[in-house]
Order: C-alpha cells, then sequence, then structure tokens
C-alpha cells in the first residue's frame, strides 16, 4: 500500500509536519542529528504501533507538549491510520476513526522492511536478528503467526521459571506442570517453525537474484534454516521437538532455560558452498544482507499484490557509487521506498521520484 501523505504533531523534533510522499522514491537528505531518521520512525510507527528502535512513548512527545500524533493515509485505498501518544504513557490507535484495541490490528495495512543499521549487518549479526527478521515479515502476511508468537513467548518465559523451582526442589508436581507448558510449547514452536521454513523457501531464489545485482559476483548464495534440532519432514516437528525436550531435560534444570524451540534456531547463509559469516568479505555480507531484506519485501509484494514500503536508514554511507546506485534503482522497483542519508543521492533521468533536504532539525524542504 503507497503511503500518500504523513501528518505529525509534536512528534519527536516535529512540532507540526504535513507531507506528501512519491510512490516511488523519497529521498531525505541532510546532515546528521536534524531529525531524518525520526521520519522514517514515524513511518514504521505506521505499521507496527510502535518504534523499530528503544523507546519510551515519551520519547516521541515533543518537550513541552502533552501528546504527539503519527497520522498517514494512503493513496490506492481509502484507509488513514492515526496513533497517538500521551505523557502518561498511554497510546491510543485509530483505524479509518474508529478506535483499536491494540497495535497489533495495524500489522499487514501498510507492510514494511525496515534495512536500517542493525539490519544491513543481518548475516555478521546475532541470531536474534536473523529471527527478528522472519517474525516481521511473516506476521505482516500471517495474523496467526503474531498470536502464535506471542503465546510461545510467553509459555517459554512460564517454562523456564518451573525449571528454575524445579531445579531449587520449589514446585509439588512440578513434572505434570511443565508436561502442560510442554503441550503449549510444541504447538506453538512448531507452527513457527514451519512458517519460517516456508518462508524461507519462498525467498531463497530472489536472495541469490538481488545479490548478483547488488555485488557483481557469480557465487551462489543460499539461504536455509536451522533449527534447534533436525527434522527431515515438517510432520516430524511436533514429536521430535518433543523428544529433544525429553532428552535435555537434565540440562534444562541445571541452566533455567529451554535449549529446544524456535527461540533457539537460526538461518544459516553460504556463499559459494561456504559461510558467509565465517568466510565472507564485509562487503560480501553487506550485499547478502541487502539481497535478504529486498527479497523479504518483494515476498510481501507477492503475497498481497500491493507495493509495500521500504525503508533504508543510512544505508549508503559505506556503499560505494555502483552498490549506491544499484540498491537506489532496485529498492523503489519492489515498493515505495523512503531513504535517509548524509551524503547527496541523484535520482537519474529515468527514476520517478521526490528529494526532501532537511538542513535545520524539524524543517524539511522539497527539492524536486
Amino acid at each position: 500500500m503507497v503511503l500518500k501523505e504523513i501528518l505529525l504533531r509534536n512528534f519527536r523534533n516535529y512540532n507540526k509536519l504535513n507531507l506528501n510522499f512519491n510512490k516511488k522514491a523519497n529521498l531525505i537528505l541532510g546532515p546528521n542529528g536534524v531529525g531524518k531518521s525520526n521520519l522514517l520512525e514515524a513511518i514504521y510507527i505506521l505499521a507496527f504501533g510502535r518504534s523499530p528502535w528503544a523507546a519510551t512513548n515519551n520519547d516521541f512527545i515533543n518537550f513541552e507538549q502533552d501528546w504527539s500524533t503519527v497520522c498517514g493515509k494512503a493513496s490506492d485505498r481509502n484507509i488513514e491510520i492515526k496513533v497517538k501518544f500521551l505523557r502518561d504513557g498511554k497510546k491510543l490507535v485509530e483505524i479509518n476513526g474508529q478506535a483499536a484495541k491494540s497495535s497489533s490490528e495495524l500489522v499487514g495495512i501498510f507492510t514494511q522492511t525496515l534495512i536500517g543499521h542493525q539490519e544491513i549487518d543481518i548475516v555478521r549479526g546475532a541470531p536474534a536478528d536473523r529471527r527478528k527478521l522472519m517474525d516481521i515479515h511473516i506476521s505482516q502476511t500471517d495474523p496467526e503467526y503474531l498470536e502464535a508468537l506471542g503465546k510461545y513467548n510467553k509459555t517459554l518465559i512460564s517454562r523456564n521459571k518451573v525449571l528454575e523451582r524445579l531445579a531449587r526442589g520449589g514446585v509439588v508436581g512440578g513434572k505434570v506442570l511443565l508436561s502442560s507448558i510442554d503441550d503449549v510449547l510444541i504447538e506453538k514452536g512448531a507452527y513457527l517453525i514451519r512458517k519460517r521454513v516456508q518462508f524461507i523457501e519462498k525467498i531463497k531464489s530472489g536472495c541469490a537474484t538481488f545479490f548478483q545485482a547488488l555485488s557483481r559476483d557469480d557465487s551462489k548464495l543460499l539461504i536455509r534454516y536451522a533449527p534447534s534440532f533436525y527434522f527431515k519432514e515438517e510432520s516430524q516437528i511436533e514429536d521430535l521437538f518433543q523428544d529433544n525436550l525429553n532428552r535435555n531435560y537434565s540440562k534444562e534444570i541445571s541452566s533455567y532455560r529451554t535449549l529446544t524451540g524456535p527461540h533457539r534456531d537460526d538461518l544459516k547463509i553460504n556463499l559459494g558452498g561456504r559461510s558467509l559469516k565465517r568466510y565472507g568479505s564485509w562487503g560480501q555480507a553487506r550485499s547478502a544482507s541487502l539481497a535478504i531484506l529486498l527479497a523479504s519485501a518483494k515476498e510481501l509484494a507477492d503475497h498481497f499484490h500491493s507495493e509495500p514500503i521500504l525503508l533504508l536508514d543510512d544505508c549508503f554511507s559505506d556503499l560505494d557509487d555502483y552498490h549506491s546506485q544499484q540498491l537506489l534503482e532496485l529498492a523503489p522497483s519492489i515498493g515505495q521506498t523512503f531513504i535517509t542519508s548524509p551524503k547527496p543521492l541523484v535520482l537519474k533521468p529515468h527514476q520517478e521520484g521526490i528529494i526532501f533536504q532537511i538542513n535545520q532539525p524539524g524543517i524539511v524542504e522539497m527539492v524536486t
């Protein structure tokens, strides 16, 4: 879905801002510290009701004000999203003027892929970063996945607490309690694993294609799901999940931690048959990370038959001219793109888009 207009009131360093966007490329240029990332953060909030970075609701409210709002309007459908933050910590979400019960109702409306400092290093980052990539994208296409993820995480916390109490000898009938918890953990965890496997299967071809386009490297990029326990067929997941929980029981008691499940899973990313994280160059890892994220965005587009939003937060600083131009060409071909950069970027004559310039905090000027 295309974001036609955004309205900010008392948001971060923007007292009052109304902007209309291009359906393809939107370049937001200016020196560091003037609020470029704040603008992308506001767009992200329209999709998830929260910041992609650590922040409290009060962080969104301009000094000396009691509230702030982010409002976005779509051009291809009659949809308006409004998120209001109050100084007392409350958050109010409206969809077409109707109050939403929770921010989760926003997921899947303005579908998005964020490519920021953490995301652009996804190949060399921690396993949690790669799990987050899958969770964010699958949740936007499958509301049941979002529900299962929340239930699984809550069950996991409960299970770890029971393990600790069992280790300390403080639970009567603890094994029976653990067994009932395991039933929920396995049910929800198996759902997450299946959906992740299917997601990776959908994007792996695109990962290879985008990598070659970005890197001028003919080596084949291969990505696969790496679960915490091996299974050959998806029908085996529940039984093998239970077997591994049973096998690891003693270790889990001593560590107070659940050692099996999708919270321990990862992605294996190989280039030319070798681990990219271990053997690849910095440039190869960066190109592969971008390729994976672009392929994930393309999957959103394919699923909804509608263009997603791509947020590229200062991704061009460490890229040479060739890689910068390739990314600037590829991203808008997938969906509506918003790019922040402290260095000048230029749209070629055949590229549709708008350039915004921010030279002073909170003041945005349209250049073209």
